[in-house]
């Protein structure tokens, strides 16, 4: 029992990458009458909750790898370890800028938000491969 968790923590934390930082965040900016100020709004809700869901997450994977059998931390370290630098270095400098532009501020160009989706996507990568080689 404990070892089919460890898969399933896995997808459904993919899940909730794919569809909400990299599916979700970037639609609102299509909406072409939300304005600049809102949609950083809305997506500082958004990144708080998915942040909040991802910590709950990452939590049961790793009582459940303490749990399982067969444990594959090489794999399941790499989404753990990013979801760390994202919430701990990216995140907090991310959400400064965010505040500055909505209180009509500018913000000059950073490579923080590429980061930010390429760590993204590597995370979304290494939980659905390692759980199917869980």
């Amino acid at each position: 029992m404990t070892d089919t968790l460890v898969p399933a923590f896995a997808l459904i934390w993919a899940g909730v990458s794919l569809g909400g930082s990299l599916v979700a965040a970037p639609a609102k900016f299509r909406a072409p009458s939300l304005d600049l100020p809102t949609a950083l709004e809305v997506g500082r809700a958004q990144f708080r909750w998915i942040g909040v869901t991802e910590a709950v997450l990452c939590v049961g994977l790793i009582l459940s790898l303490l749990a399982s059998s067969n444990p594959n931390w090489p794999w399941m370290a790499a989404p753990i370890l990013i979801f760390g630098i994202q919430r701990l270095l990216v995140m907090p400098t991310l959400d400064t800028r965010t505040v500055a532009v909505i209180n009509g501020n500018r913000a000059g160009e950073t490579p923080l938000h590429g980061a930010f989706i390429a760590l993204e996507i590597v995370k979304f990568s290494t939980l659905t491969l390692s759980a199917t080689m869980s």
